[in-house]
């Protein structure tokens, strides 16, 4: 599996970070930007049978919660992946909480709140955008 952060455009932000895991899942620390500032987060890998879970736990204080951007809601979001497929390349898109999060010192007005959920998000973009590309291992033989 390899994580890197890119932009809204698709530029990689971060070098590509491999991590080996376990059949039954890993975690790995990284070091991502947030409105170009360096902050720690580690990201839970949990695979099942149709794919994988991938939930991401910001690290420092001033980081409250990563929020996935699209439903509105925190936890690990989950990467489908069919059983033909080989590798899978996902982008995963979260909004972030708390005083470190972009615009947060600009008041509310960067917030809106969404009616379906109990979470707020951030109005057009994500605050973090991780690609993930997930790698079948190879069989053993």
């Amino acid at each position: 599996m390899t994580i890197i952060q890119v932009d809204k455009t698709g530029k990689a932000l971060t070098d590509p970070v491999n991590v080996s895991c376990p059949q039954s899942g890993c975690e790995q620390a990284l070091q991502l930007y947030v409105d170009l500032t360096p902050r720690r987060f580690i990201s839970a890998i949990t695979f099942v049978d149709k794919g994988a879970y991938v939930e991401l736990q910001p690290l420092t204080p001033d980081v409250g919660q990563a929020i996935e951007f699209e439903k509105g809601y925190e936890g690990p979001v989950f990467i489908r992946v069919r059983g033909d497929e080989n590798d899978k390349i996902e982008l995963l898109r979260f909004t972030l909480t708390g005083p470190a999060a972009p615009e947060a010192d600009k008041g509310a007005t960067a917030m809106m709140s969404n009616p379906n959920s109990l979470v707020f998000h951030r109005k057009l973009e994500p605050d973090l955008i991780l690609q993930i590309e997930l790698v079948k291992p190879a069989a053993a033989g």
